[in-house]
């Protein structure tokens, strides 16, 4: 048997990072459901990313999208649609296998009523903002 060294757990983590979790798409997309979390308060909880949780903050989690991205979250059933920029990370895969995204609950407001608890969504990465890469013709 191996033994654990610290080089194999890095390229472990460097190739998760590089090449993705297998959550989302190459394409940037993803299919599941999606939660709300963090009650009608706010907060004393830190996120993963280092920031305080907002509730009324149009925030999300989510394991395999950088913090900081923004993802355009659509529910499936009534064509509303939300950006949201990652914060935090979960849902836990766990014990939540189908769900994809964890919303703040003023995210989550804007698809549906919270009453409904989960909804089916499509997720996209918002590719970020820079110069136009220039192609050759």
């Amino acid at each position: 048997m191996r033994a654990f060294s610290f080089t194999t757990h890095s390229w472990v983590i460097a190739a998760a990072l590089v090449l993705g979790t297998g959550f989302m798409g190459n394409d940037g997309r993803v299919t599941g459901l999606a939660s709300w979390y963090g009650g009608g308060e706010r907060l004393n909880r830190y996120t993963a990313s280092g920031s305080r949780m907002h509730p009324d903050a149009l925030e999300a989690a989510m394991w395999d999208v950088p913090f900081g991205s923004l993802v355009n979250v659509t529910n499936r059933d009534t064509g509303r649609a939300v950006t949201v920029r990652i914060t935090d990370r979960g849902p836990s895969k766990r014990f939540f296998p189908k769900r994809v995204i964890d919303l703040s609950r003023a995210a989550f407001e804007q698809l549906a009523p919270l009453r409904r608890g989960l909804i089916l969504v499509d997720v996209e990465l918002v590719p970020p903002p820079g110069p136009p890469v220039k192609t050759r013709p």
